[in-house]
């Protein structure tokens, strides 16, 4: 039995696709997501933006965003995804913080 999978986002204009290397897209193909899981309800985007752009990583606050997930009540639920230039400074927030407490909790 053969599934024929059909993309309904994807394009359907005739425009060329761009090429990988233009310049508009060197940015976005070095930039990293990472993943926390298990923060305090408590934390904030801005508190974990904060403690990114500190010692000890001090990460530029240009290139660093952080996005916080709700539940379907609004109440954040202890994941967020945090943006980065490159994979240099995912490796460091990997280092530093997998497995560690923020905030004093557990």
């Amino acid at each position: 039995m053969a599934y024929n999978y059909t993309n309904p986002y994807q394009s359907t204009s005739s425009a060329p696709p761009r090429p990988v290397n233009s310049p508009s897209n060197t940015v976005t193909s070095q930039a990293r997501q990472v993943l926390f899981s298990g923060l305090p309800v408590d934390i904030t985007e801005k508190d974990l933006r904060e403690l990114l752009l500190s010692d000890p990583l001090r990460l530029s606050p240009i290139t660093t965003s952080v996005k916080c997930f709700s539940g379907p009540d609004g109440r954040f639920c202890g994941i967020a995804l945090v943006y980065v230039a490159n994979a240099n400074d995912a490796e460091r927030i990997r280092v530093n913080y997998s497995g560690q407490q923020i905030d004093g909790s557990e």
